[in-house]
Order: structure tokens, then C-alpha cells, then sequence
């Protein structure tokens, strides 16, 4: 495979990116790197940070990139959330950019990102920027590519209100956030949780007054959509935590009601407990107010086996986005 074409940064700014990329040593991490590596303003560094039970994998890692400013590291801990930690302990950058091992970023995300920061540096002290993901299977088939979402909304509506069937929040977890890396020491992440961590993040840090979380309305990045309840970081029954995650993360009614029957329900109907996704989605009826378009999301997710429903949105997305950015695997 052909290394990355590197870049030199012209921009002359003086924030530095580390990325950190947690990982258990799966073979898309190659990609992943290459991705951070391509980038029209290269990183500072890439640190590989395996997690603490997968430490035996870093040794065939290490010169793997002889020649790029990548570091191994081995976290003392086990799962994402200790992991991205010790990622953030480790750098040297200003700023951290995270980035899943089976994600990949578009070239022009690092450069988008801290032009975004810089300009909103004189306005806030901790400026937090993420970004519009272009969703993949594990094949590298594109099942969305999002369309820009105007006017302001709080950030728990921007991160869970469903404005159609189709149209996801599309932000693609913790390989879209771009935050200085003081900020993530000062307001980590909470090691109690290995569940939307991320989310659970941004909304606390969004709560800070020296904080403002803003979004590049634009697809920066190649974010493999795993099938609900597949997703490595989603514990055995991990709908009831996704539940409880949204009942405290003071959200409105609607983003509560959207999270719950989008998110919630089908982590539970993925695992094969239909009955909780039904609960859980009378759960959110009288706990929140959910849209049509999430509530149409449900029915189809309960009503079309899943193998038929990813066929279709990858069809329909070559057939109505030809040309668009990362529309081609």
C-alpha cells in the first residue's frame, strides 16, 4: 500500500495537533494513521495508544512508520475511554485530535479544523470543533453522506434531533473532536464510562462558560457506521446504560426523545431483546417528545431485516450523491 503524501503546514498558525489513535491492533489501523499522516496540515505527532489488555500487539507496530512522527504508546488501563487518557497525557500538541482505528479522516479535516479554532480563539478560551462524517459499512460502501444542518441549535439537538429518516446527526463521534489538549486534562474524560463517552463529554465541556463546542458543516472524515449494539465499545447490555446516559444528559424534549428511539432502542433490538427496544421506546414517548422522522426510523428498523436496510442506503446513496466528497470507497 502506498504511503500518504506528506504536507508541509504554511498556514502559520501556531497550534499544534497530536492525534491520538486508541486501538486494540486491528488491521484498519494502518489506514487510520495513513489518514492523520495525509493531511493537507500535517500533525504534530501521531500516537498509537493500544489499550492496556492488547499491550502484546504494539510490539509488531513499532516500525511500522520509520520515517513519519508516529509514537507507540501502551495505556496502564484497559478500554476507549483510559486509552484516548493516556493518548492526551502523552502529547505534546495544543490541541488533540482523536481518531478511531477503523475511521478515516478526509485530507483536508486537521486544516479545516484549527482554521475553525484559531479564528474563535480571541472569542473563548477553549474553542472545541467537530465535524459532518461521510458513514461506511465494514465493506467501505457510503451510506450517507450528510447535507449541511443551518441555524443554531443547542448542542444536544444538533447531536441527536432527526430531521428525517435519512438525514443522521452525522457527527461522527470522537474521531470528529478537535479540542485543546488543556481543556482535556482540566475537564477529562470520565473513566466510569466506555459508552457514548464522547457525547457525554461534549455536553459537559459545552456546559463550561470558557467552552464553545462549533461544527464544520461538512463531511471531514470516513466513520464506519458499526450495526447497532455491534460496536466494540457497547457493553452486553449496553441499551439500558445508553438509556440512562440520555435521561441525565439534560437534553430537550425532543433531542431525548430522537436519542432514545434512535440510538437507545436499536443498540437493544440489534442484540436480539426486542422487547426492551419496544420498551424503550415507550420510554421515550413519556419521557420525551421524538419527531416523525425518528419515529419512522424505529418502525423500519423493526419492521426490515438489517441486512436489507444497509443494502438499500447504500444504493440509494450511489444513485443520489454521485461526485459527493468521500462518496467513493
Amino acid at each position: 500500500m502506498a504511503e500518504p503524501v506528506r504536507h508541509v503546514d504554511q498556514t502559520g498558525s501556531d497550534s499544534t495537533v497530536s492525534v491520538v489513535i486508541p486501538t486494540i491492533g486491528r488491521p484498519s489501523l494502518r489506514r487510520a494513521v495513513q489518514s492523520a499522516l495525509g493531511q493537507t496540515r500535517p500533525p504534530h505527532e501521531v500516537l498509537v495508544v493500544f489499550d492496556g489488555q492488547a499491550r502484546d500487539h504494539a510490539a509488531r507496530w513499532r516500525d511500522r512508520w520509520p520515517d513519519a512522527p508516529v509514537r507507540i504508546v501502551v495505556a496502564d488501563g484497559g478500554g476507549p475511554t483510559a486509552t484516548r487518557t493516556a493518548g492526551v497525557r502523552a502529547a505534546t500538541g495544543t490541541l488533540i485530535g482523536f481518531l478511531d482505528d477503523d475511521d478515516e479522516w478526509l485530507p483536508t479535516k486537521l486544516a479545516e479544523q484549527v482554521t475553525r479554532h484559531d479564528a474563535l480563539c480571541a472569542e473563548i478560551a477553549y474553542p472545541v470543533v467537530i465535524a459532518q462524517c461521510v458513514d461506511v459499512d465494514e465493506e467501505g460502501r457510503v451510506l450517507f453522506v450528510p447535507k449541511p444542518v443551518t441555524g443554531v441549535h443547542p448542542l444536544g439537538d444538533r447531536l441527536f434531533r432527526r430531521t428525517s429518516v435519512r438525514q443522521r446527526t452525522a457527527l461522527g463521534g470522537s474521531s470528529a473532536i478537535l479540542a485543546p489538549r488543556e481543556l482535556l486534562l482540566a475537564e477529562p474524560l470520565n473513566p466510569a464510562i466506555n459508552l457514548h463517552e464522547d457525547w457525554e463529554w461534549l455536553l459537559r465541556a459545552d456546559r463550561r462558560a470558557d467552552v464553545r463546542v462549533t461544527v464544520v458543516e461538512r463531511p471531514l472524515l470516513r466513520y464506519l457506521l458499526n450495526r447497532p449494539g455491534t460496536s466494540a465499545g457497547s457493553p452486553g447490555k449496553g441499551w439500558w446504560e445508553s438509556v440512562a446516559f440520555g435521561r441525565s444528559a439534560d437534553l430537550s424534549p425532543r433531542a431525548l426523545g430522537d436519542f432514545l428511539i434512535t440510538v437507545s432502542a436499536p443498540i437493544a433490538a440489534a442484540r436480539g431483546s426486542r422487547r426492551d427496544a419496544w420498551s424503550i421506546a415507550a420510554l421515550a414517548v413519556r419521557e420525551g417528545r421524538p419527531g416523525l422522522p425518528a419515529v419512522s426510523m424505529f418502525l423500519l428498523l423493526m419492521t426490515t431485516p438489517a441486512r436489507f436496510r444497509w443494502a438499500a442506503a447504500a444504493l440509494l446513496q450511489r444513485l443520489r450523491h454521485r461526485g459527493d466528497p468521500g462518496s467513493q470507497p
